[in-house]
């Protein structure tokens, strides 16, 4: 009988099995293409020659295939010839019975193939795949047996109890301690184990890491989405909306949970001593209230949870390959310790303090977040200009915001889902690579240049200690003895490259966006980004592997894919570009490729010379003929699914049909001037991209010259999205949105870099043979690994100086001597309400409250499209009205329904009329430093209003 490999710990099964008979883990449809020996590629079954390199293929009953590489080893085979893992198999002790559905089981399994059911039997467990950070629970209790044999499930009704009962738990959560965090923990955890659940539905057989990472996103966009939802539907009739949307989302995913999470008949009897905690908490919460406030016993209470779910599994069974676990648990570790440093460096403090280079973005971020935890923006509204459909991807923020209402400080509402965040964009890219090129070592390099960055803004930085050639050791040293310093003027506060603002009157040719600014200023760009490398490794894997792609795995990651469009569009676009090339380069019409590039070349042509019309007739005909010319069977599912959801949201954050976004044709990205007719144009765009990648670029050709095939097809899809990003721009803003096209771009080829340092690297740690004289490795590699070595420093030398920004940055307060006017505003003021304040600032008190403002900091506003010269005029004309009746008419006609006097207005230079303001009835007065702040109440102060309406 042809056997099957379990997804999840590798046994090996029969095939008719249902169950793991090792784990207990439900069975994927069986596979039945057959892996080549030799080259690894998938053959139909039966088949005698490899269809790819003619070797002879063994009988699949005649072998054994190794759970990690696919490969066919001969039948008795302890290890696999081709990668070393240990290889799966069933010892020949007695039958076991089950104790609930009476099946005879294989002697040696832990679980029944019938329905599950954890069987009474010993012994250690079968081998497993190396590298897989996996658990098998051992024997189970007596107690445990009876309880699964009891309560039978899974059955709909016991599973709704178990969803019923995490439903109860958020509402006990909320009703006892609405002031702490703990309905906030219910809903990240219930966000992450309802995505998990799906993603072990949809896509059982991908590794546990990737799994892992994917259930967190898939449930972060998820969750967003059953929130936004209710809470925008439910917000003409109530202010409490968005926590009816957090309460809706929690009964969803608790739903989720229980009737799609596999095995929960096993899991259940371990949720009891998590019960048990959240008990004792409320307990200890009605008693000492006071005791709670600090985050520390919540991690406490986290700590504790842990311990109690360890204890409940008694036993742990660790794979074979020991080393293996803890490398990829030492991993898990770093990466989220780096990630919380990460977003702690950004936002942090009591009081509340923000880096100065990520102060500016997050001003936005923090107004948008609590427009919807302390205001009412509903349908959602640019903070910044209020009065008009918003016009930003705000889909984190909108999170962010529910984490806050849910209980979570403002900073951990941001930095809790954007560590976890960056931890999985961490460990994606090192699964993608490690597994493309079957190299840990390949992965581990892709992290590091994910992390740094390989342009030759490091030069700056020994500029500035004068150091005059690579052998002025004296300056050399002086510059690495004060690496750790903050660093003197100019570079004191900011990166060693700024492109493409200005530095000393001139561009800056180096761009920051390959710092790691990116992700601390937009935090939404760090999930969007994960879930673009989930969604790649999800789609390229199967692909690669046997050549096909399941109609219900394709419309998954379509779903998800396009749900992801309010993280962020412009990312989706360029990944979108990618996922066309992927399916077209993998699909039979690829050797077409060569007939599309004259036509596509000549629409490009006629753009340049007659009209930019044809442009976009270009793009149009190069990204259609890629989609249509791919196999649609397997494409279509995903396409179809991504752009339905997609095309809405697009439509509604770009204003409408007749608002062109600022998409446009821009060819050469940031280099100046770039003209298709001028030779010098290429040198300029070849210096400027030499200077922003560094060494890593040579390493992408080296790498493109030594890719199999299959990897070239991959390397030329991840070039579709330096191309379009090169002939598109995707908004107004070309260097402050362009550049996650690019940043997607980099974070994709760094895998092919790493690939190519790596194969360097092992090429020179060989023996030298030269006739009969052998070189011994140690001495032939001394001079390569040497330079090898300096170039890794040259590779990574910009990031580590980048660290050193980032943990020396000073810290500017958020909301500082604003404090008392938020908390004022908060009580006194409508959660929908529209403010007049002098523009110009972004950090003000209403937009802090959650408020809208009239005009906020305008590049913001005008950035998103929106038209701030009539506002400024306006303003003007409301502060510097000649009487009452003009600046109530004025207010009026504009919705406003407070206006701000106070410090910030009297120093903005605007000609105010401080006796018309008199007649004006405070809402709110604070007094704050350099005078007073009062909050005119419009309607109060106007009481004809419908007299005033145009």
């Amino acid at each position: 009988m042809v056997g099957v490999l379990c997804y999840d710990c590798g046994a090996l099964n029969a095939g008719s099995t249902k169950f793991c008979i090792e784990c207990g883990t439900r069975m994927a449809v069986r596979d039945d293409r057959v892996a080549c020996p030799v080259c690894n590629s998938q053959n139909a079954t039966g088949a005698k020659f490899c269809v790819e390199c003619g070797t002879r293929m063994a009988v699949r009953d005649e072998g054994v295939s190794c759970p990690v590489c696919n490969s066919l080893n001969a039948a008795g085979a302890k290890f696999c010839v081709e990668c070393g893992a240990a290889l799966a198999r069933i010892d020949g002790r007695p039958a076991v019975t089950c104790p609930r559905c009476r099946c005879v089981n294989a002697g040696g399994a832990k679980f029944c193939v019938e329905c599950g059911a954890g069987l009474a039997t010993g012994g250690a467990s079968s081998a497993r795949p190396i590298g897989g950070l996996e658990t098998v629970s051992g024997p189970f209790s007596e107690w445990t047996l009876k309880w699964r044999e009891q309560a039978n499930l899974p059955e709909e009704s016991l599973r709704l109890a178990i969803a019923l009962l995490i439903f109860a738990l958020a509402l006990a959560a909320y009703a006892l301690a609405p002031s702490t965090a703990m309905l906030a923990l219910i809903y990240v955890v219930t966000s992450a184990l309802a995505g998990f659940a799906l993603v072990q539905q949809f896509l059982p057989n991908l590794p546990r890491l990737v799994r892992l990472c994917g259930g967190y996103l898939a449930g972060i966009v998820l969750t967003a989405w059953t929130t936004f939802l209710p809470a925008l539907a439910l917000s003409p009739a109530t202010d409490s909306s968005l926590m009816v949307g957090i309460f809706f989302a929690t009964a969803i995913n608790a739903g989720v949970i229980a009737f799609f999470w596999p095995e929960l008949d096993r899991l259940a009897p371990k949720a009891a001593p998590f019960a048990a905690v959240i008990a004792a908490w409320a307990v200890i919460r009605l008693a000492v209230p006071n005791q709670w406030e600090s985050p520390i016993p919540l991690i406490l209470l986290v700590g504790l949870a842990a311990a109690a779910v360890s204890l409940a599994l008694r036993r742990q069974v660790l794979t074979d390959d020991r080393r293996a676990l803890a490398f990829e648990l030492i991993l898990l570790a770093a990466a989220l310790v780096f990630s919380t440093w990460l977003m702690d460096a950004r936002l942090s403090g009591t009081p509340l303090t923000v880096s100065s280079n990520t102060w500016g973005d997050t001003g936005l971020h923090v107004s948008l977040a609590r427009s919807f935890s302390e205001g009412h923006n509903y349908p959602p509204e640019y903070p910044f200009y209020g009065g008009e459909p918003i016009r930003y991807h705000f889909g984190y923020d909108f999170f962010a915001g529910a984490l806050e209402d849910a209980g979570l400080p403002i900073r951990l509402a941001f930095n809790l889902p954007g560590a976890l965040g960056f931890t999985a964009l961490i460990l994606l890219v090192f699964e993608l690579a490690r597994w493309l090129f079957r190299n840990v070592a390949v992965g581990l390099m892709a992290v590091v240049l994910l992390i740094t960055n390989s342009s030759f803004a490091f030069l700056r930085y020994f500029q500035l200690y004068n150091v005059s050639s690579v052998f002025d050791l004296a300056g050399i040293s002086k510059a690495v003895s004060h690496l750790w310093d903050r660093q003197p003027a100019p570079f004191t506060d900011r990166y060693l490259a700024v492109g493409p603002y200005f530095v000393e009157g001139r561009v800056d040719k180096i761009s920051i966006f390959w710092t790691l600014n990116v992700f601390l200023t937009q935090t939404h760009l760090i999930v969007a980004m994960a879930t673009v490398m989930f969604v790649s490794y999800a789609l390229i894997r199967p692909l690669r592997e046997n050549g096909h792609l399941s109609t219900t795995r394709s419309l998954a990651l379509g779903v998800l894919m396009g749900l992801t469009f309010w993280l962020n569009g412009i990312l989706f676009m360029g990944a979108t570009v990618f996922f066309l090339a992927f399916f077209f380069l993998h699909g039979p019409r690829a050797g077409t490729l060569p007939m599309l590039v004259p036509p596509f070349a000549a629409l490009m042509l006629l753009g340049y010379s007659v009209d930019s019309h044809f442009y976009f007739l270009a793009l149009l005909f190069g990204l259609g003929a890629l989609a249509l010319l791919s196999d649609l069977r397997q494409s279509l599912p995903f396409l179809a699914a991504a752009g339905v959801l997609a095309l809405p949201q697009a439509i509604w954050l770009n204003g409408g049909l007749s608002n062109d976004g600022g998409l446009r044709e821009h060819t050469g990205y940031l280099v100046d001037n770039f003209r298709f007719d001028h030779i010098g144009s290429y040198g300029d765009f070849i210096e400027y991209w030499w200077l922003n990648l560094g060494l890593s670029l040579p390493l992408m050709i080296v790498a493109a010259f030594w890719a199999k095939g299959t990897d070239r097809k991959l390397i030329l899809a991840v070039s579709a999205i330096f191309i379009f990003g090169n002939f598109v721009q995707a908004s107004r803003d070309l260097g402050g949105h362009n550049h996650k096209i690019f940043n997607l771009w980099e974070v994709l080829m760094n895998v092919f870099v790493a690939f190519a340092f790596i194969r360097i690297w092992t090429l020179l740690a060989k023996e030298i043979k030269l006739g009969d004289i052998t070189i011994p490795r140690r001495f032939a590699v001394a001079l390569p690994a040497t330079l090898l070595s300096a170039v890794f420093i040259l590779l990574v030398l910009s990031g580590i100086v980048d660290f050193m920004v980032i943990k020396n940055d000073f810290r500017v307060d958020v909301f500082g001597d604003k404090e008392s006017t938020v908390e004022a505003i908060n009580r006194y003021t409508d959660k929908d309400s529209l403010f007049l304040t002098a523009y110009g600032d972004l950090y003000t008190a209403p937009a802090l409250a959650g408020r809208r403002l009239f005009l906020g900091y305008q590049p913001w506003a005008a950035s998103a499209g929106y038209d701030v010269p009539i506002r400024e005029a306006t303003t003007k004309a409301i502060y510097g009205a000649p009487s009452k009746d003009e600046a109530c008419r004025l207010l009026v006609a504009n919705g406003i329904d407070y206006v701000q006097l106070g410090p910030a207005e009297r120093n903005k230079g605007l000609a105010i009329n401080e006796a018309v303001f008199k007649g004006f009835v405070p809402a709110v007065t604070v007094d704050v430093p350099n005078g007073g702040l009062a909050e005119y109440d419009v309607h109060k102060s106007c009481p004809g209003a419908a007299a005033y309406s145009p």
